[in-house]
């Protein structure tokens, strides 16, 4: 769908089953099966069929209402139609988060920010925001496919986000485009450049696969700034080139083999330093292997590679803003380099008491377990990750001011324990004397320092009886 919200709308308007009475106040986008219209009521859309779509009206009302049936779509994520529209119109009503534009906004820099493409990436919450949208909607369409349905044609103008960078709600709109069957109507609708190969030779019909692609594209334009397959020799090149292009018939422009069609380093950001190297892996397994569908990491994948980056970024001392750990710790959005302040770095591990002495705690990696980069300010709570008691939470954060990181665990309704631990001369917790440590109900748990190299001192805390198999947190302030 493309989007020309500022397009001067028809006056008319259209009524749903119910008589209720909706005035087109300003057309938000057009695709390949009608136009999306905002009315006079907030939050609430028509999309209007196209006569195409409109010659097939009983078979178009069924399948919309058996999405509206289906009580397993993931509902606040998903604007399923609330209402179809009365003859002679054809469409139906869909309701939307209030404060929310199309994804197309943070992908798409306008000409005038071209001299400073930095501040304008920063302005809707640079890049932990954006990688923060990608999980969020990761995770919507990996429910969608749950269910045993596709999405079949996504697009960055079918998916809305917050508008204030302070929040991360994401919202699908254009819901008929959900499919089980081979297509729609006998073809097979999609957004030009962000369709899967398959899908523009027609070899293939949409599925879970398909969606994965286009995720992919709009995962590494909406970091970069670039799109995957449309490098320097696509954009100096004949019209034709565009098209191989986006058949697969071109190298993407980060092939580990061909460089023929590389991006050149003025159009967007550079990807080494804005893509997680776990996340690069992702791209080349979809992008480089084109011809091989079954290759293609699904969004199952995506959403735990993203699930484990949350929190693995640094936080600029100068700007506020987040990047990628790299070498020279310096800030991409100020180029300043990070030197005096610290992380808190957390490692989920198993302590195994039977063990032989030395191999008693089992590391994150070897439990696929994520690592956790904790900045001055930051906080998060976990549940599930460590225990399967019920009601089981842990809040951790590092307090910005004071330089100590408090852990707030809570068992159950009764058992509560409050703990704050200060970075400075700590010789061992459990003494629990030279540092503010306060505890609150509940029985104690072992706090410990270990210091195997010599280095930074790395602590331990553990979620059950030393006796018994459990999990624990491993953590240390590292400059």
């Amino acid at each position: 769908m493309n989007v020309n919200g500022t397009e001067e709308a028809e006056i008319r308007t259209v009524k749903d089953t119910t008589e209720r009475e909706y005035r087109f106040i300003s057309k938000l986008g057009e695709g390949g099966q009608g136009t999306i219209w905002k009315t006079q009521f907030e939050g609430f859309l028509v999309k209007l069929a196209n006569k195409k779509i409109a010659e097939n009206r009983k078979g178009y009302y069924s399948r919309l209402k058996y999405i509206m049936d289906r009580v397993d779509l993931p509902a606040e994520s998903f604007a399923k139609p609330q209402a179809l529209l009365q003859e002679p119109d054809c469409g139906y009503v869909m309701e939307l988060m209030t404060d929310m534009k199309p994804l197309s906004e943070l992908m798409m820099p306008p000409p005038e920010s071209e001299n400073n493409i930095i501040e304008w990436y920063k302005k809707d919450g640079a890049i932990k925001r954006r990688y923060t949208l990608l999980k969020k909607l990761a995770k919507i369409i990996m429910d969608i496919h749950s269910v045993g349905f596709s999405y079949g044609d996504i697009s960055p103008y079918n998916i809305f986000v917050s508008s204030d960078p302070e929040h991360h709600e994401v919202q699908l709109i254009d819901c008929d485009n959900l499919t089980i069957a081979r297509n729609i109507n006998g073809e097979i609708l999609y957004t030009p450049k962000y369709a899967a190969p398959e899908l523009i030779s027609k070899q293939g019909s949409h599925n879970t696969l398909t969606d994965a692609w286009s995720f992919a594209v709009i995962a590494y334009q909406l970091i970069t700034l670039k799109h995957p397959l449309l490098g320097d020799m696509v954009n100096n090149g004949e019209p034709e080139l565009e098209e191989k292009a986006l058949a697969g018939d071109i190298p993407w422009i980060e092939d580990e083999t061909d460089k023929n069609n590389i991006c050149s380093d003025n159009i967007g950001l550079r990807s080494s330093l804005v893509i997680f190297k776990s996340v690069m892996e992702l791209f080349q397994q979809t992008f480089g292997e084109q011809k091989s569908v079954w290759k293609r990491p699904g969004m199952q994948e995506w959403y735990e590679k993203l699930k484990k980056i949350d929190f693995r970024f640094l936080k600029c001392d100068e700007c506020e803003e987040y990047f990628l750990p790299r070498k020279e710790m310096k800030c991409r959005f100020c180029e300043t380099i990070k030197t005096e302040n610290y992380v808190v770095i957390l490692k989920f591990v198993r302590w195994e008491p039977e063990a032989e002495e030395g191999t008693r705690i089992t590391r994150s990696k070897e439990l696929g377990l994520p690592k956790i980069m904790l900045n001055r300010g930051d906080y998060i709570t976990i549940d599930s990750i460590l225990s399967h008691i019920k009601n089981f939470k842990l809040e951790i954060k590092y307090i910005k001011e004071t330089d100590k990181i408090q852990f707030h665990l809570t068992e159950g309704e009764n058992k509560s324990i409050f703990i704050r631990l200060k970075r400075e001369n700590f010789d061992d917790i459990d003494t629990q004397k030279e540092h503010e440590t306060e505890l609150v109900k509940g029985t104690k748990k072992s706090i410990k320092s270990w210091n195997p190299n010599g280095k930074e001192k790395e602590y331990l805390i553990h979620f059950g009886e030393l006796t018994e198999p459990h999990r624990m947190i491993t953590f240390k302030w590292q400059s």
